[in-house]
């Protein structure tokens, strides 16, 4: 099967919300037989890190997939070892409703390899520490911005599947399926790739109404209460703002990146950053962003305030290490909902 001219891998992995790390909030489940840590079988799922964002060598951020599947490059237009241009269909049973097989999520111009990879020969020093010692391998890579994991509660079902059980098939040696050329998969697939999944989870949530500076200023106390969340960002950081080094913990803000109002939000050092509270306001108004690349403040044409002008093009320090730095993916989303214009 072939989508916009890129060959499409169906690849069968564990349901989980983020793939992000299995965590007592997120624990892989297969078909309603996972046990707690992610194990089944006696083998460890790489799958459970496939969404979270890494540094290679060259300090780039990576999408690291990894799937039971030994793939045929040379049949995906590449060579023995390797090829590229390939879109990767992510699926997974769900099992609050009766394992069926659904589209978690998707990698778009992807790299796969046919051997797996040893990932730590890829990653920067300072990455390894964020996997678990057990994950050793990978054998998909692709950029961040062509990476999407999908809201848990909007996945939509798969309208064909191989042979007469899915899960058969896919519990065997190769979790990977070429799709069969079906018409109609294809199409569904297609139109998936294209949908504003965004306005989808707004829907779903009731949050189709932009955030207004009157909620954000009343929900600061709110934030501070989420004293977990707010303790993990504080130790990432140091206890200081990461624009302004500002180290006064009463006017620190532990943010989320992908907005509460969204519904979607993680509790977790990729889904946030310390901000001081003035900061945190204009971030989630959208007059104040980071840019996902080259992790500098951007700040909006209609912010004429010479204390905040002087902040834009200023580089956002970086959490300590040992803690993950804020998700590419995330920040994307955010850096597309600025305010650029009066």
């Amino acid at each position: 099967m072939e989508i916009d001219g890129q060959p499409v891998i169906f690849c069968f992995a564990a349901w989980m919300s983020h793939y992000e790390g299995a965590v007592q909030s997120d624990v892989p489940v297969w078909a309603g037989k996972r046990a707690p840590g992610g194990r089944t079988r006696g083998y460890f799922l790489g799958e459970v890190y496939n969404f979270l964002p890494l540094r290679d060598k060259s300090l780039k951020y990576r999408l690291f997939g990894d799937v039971q599947a030994r793939f045929n490059t040379k049949r995906l237009g590449g060579n023995e070892s390797q090829a590229g241009g390939v879109t990767i269909v992510w699926c997974a049973a769900d099992p609050r409703d009766g394992d069926r097989v659904k589209m978690v999520g998707w990698y778009r111009n992807a790299t796969v390899h046919r051997e797996n990879q040893e990932i730590r020969e890829y990653l920067a020093v300072r990455e390894e520490h964020k996997l678990s010692a057990e994950n050793r391998y990978f054998n998909i890579i692709c950029d961040p911005e062509d990476g999407r994991v999908l809201h848990s509660d909007i996945r939509p079902p798969l309208p064909h599947t191989p042979g007469l059980s899915a899960l058969g098939r896919w519990h065997s040696s190769s979790k990977s399926w070429m799709g069969d050329n079906n018409s109609g998969l294809r199409t569904a697939v297609t139109r998936w790739l294209k949908t504003d999944w965004d306005a989808a989870v707004r829907r779903k949530f009731g949050a189709s109404k932009p955030i207004k500076r009157r909620q954000v200023l009343t929900t600061i106390r709110e934030r501070q209460g989420q004293s977990e969340f707010r303790k993990l960002l504080l130790n990432a950081y140091n206890g200081a703002c990461a624009v302004t080094g500002c180290s006064f913990a009463d006017l620190l803000d532990a943010c989320h990146i992908d907005p509460v109002s969204n519904e979607t939000s993680v509790h977790s050092a990729g889904n946030g950053i310390i901000l001081r509270t003035d900061l945190h306001t204009l971030f989630d108004l959208g007059f104040l962003a980071i840019d996902p690349e080259s992790r500098t403040v951007w700040i909006s044409p209609d912010l004429t305030d010479a204390t905040y002008l002087k902040l834009a093009g200023k580089k956002v320090r970086p959490p300590e290490i040992g803690y993950a730095a804020p998700s590419t993916i995330h920040l994307g989303h955010r850096w597309k909902t600025r305010k650029s214009t009066a």
